[in-house]
């Protein structure tokens, strides 16, 4: 992978670590760590959010992704400590009620919080310089609209960018 240019890398990773019975959950923030570093070797400049797993109505899925999102903040620190732009973005604020049937991928209302936590992510690497152009003040993301508010949300941001 050579040097990539850009701003702003959005990280969601790990979710089918937690539920595959192929791949052992306790490798995954090691997994993490190694995705990290070969971003910002690749994308030196970009800043890199990363974020924790939304949650699963499957219990075991459900303990894995507690125990994986307990260490996210801890795979994340040295990495930003040794200077990479690097920081986790919560998305706690999803809940369980905003899960389709399948209880692990998010429904409409699900997507508007990741989004929020996504922007919100956004303005704390604004804050610390790593980018620039983020609108500031938006409102809440959760219009009603369902995901063609999403898709307007997104959108907009990106031209922000």
């Amino acid at each position: 992978m050579g040097t990539l240019k850009g701003d702003i890398v959005l990280l969601m990773a790990g979710t089918n670590d937690m539920f595959n019975p192929n791949i052992s959950p306790v490798d995954a923030p090691e997994r993490l760590g190694a995705l990290i570093d070969q971003i910002v070797t690749a994308w030196p400049e970009a800043a890199v959010l990363v974020a924790t797993l939304t949650p699963c109505r499957t219990n075991t899925t459900e303990a894995n992704i507690e125990v994986f999102n307990a260490q996210v903040a801890g795979v994340v620190a040295p990495r930003a400590k040794a200077g990479n732009r690097t920081l986790v973005v919560s998305m706690a604020n999803v809940t369980v009620g905003e899960l389709i049937y399948d209880g692990l991928h998010p429904d409409d209302e699900g997507y508007m919080a990741i989004a929020e936590a996504w922007y919100a992510g956004l303005l704390e690497a604004k804050s610390k310089g790593w980018i620039e152009g983020v609108a500031t003040g938006a409102a809440s993301v959760r219009t009603g609209g369902g995901m063609l508010s999403l898709v307007v949300f997104c959108l907009a941001l990106m031209i922000c960018l």
